[in-house]
């Protein structure tokens, strides 16, 4: 089982946190403990929703990503890597 940093913040509405290791993935609670559990689920998502159905185990692949929406495409992210589980 893997184990990630999580930095939770006092905020002026309650807590927010975020993983420096997972890009993205955030939580946001009124407490502390709400933040705690949000945050837990928030990188369980993170982790199942990260892979894609094809790739080959122990291969490292290189990733880049464009945002699109009605006014377009956006600029290509710098591009990220990361060995398939």
């Amino acid at each position: 089982m893997s184990r990630y940093l999580s930095i939770i913040e006092e905020t002026a509405t309650g807590f927010s946190a975020y993983s420096p290791d997972l890009p993205g993935c955030i939580a946001t609670g009124e407490t502390r403990a709400e933040v705690e559990r949000e945050m837990g689920g928030a990188v369980e998502f993170h982790i199942s929703s990260a892979t894609v159905p094809g790739l080959t185990s122990g291969t490292r692949y290189w990733f880049r990503v464009a945002g699109v929406g009605t006014a377009g495409q956006g600029a290509w992210s710098d591009p990220a890597t990361k060995v398939a589980p």
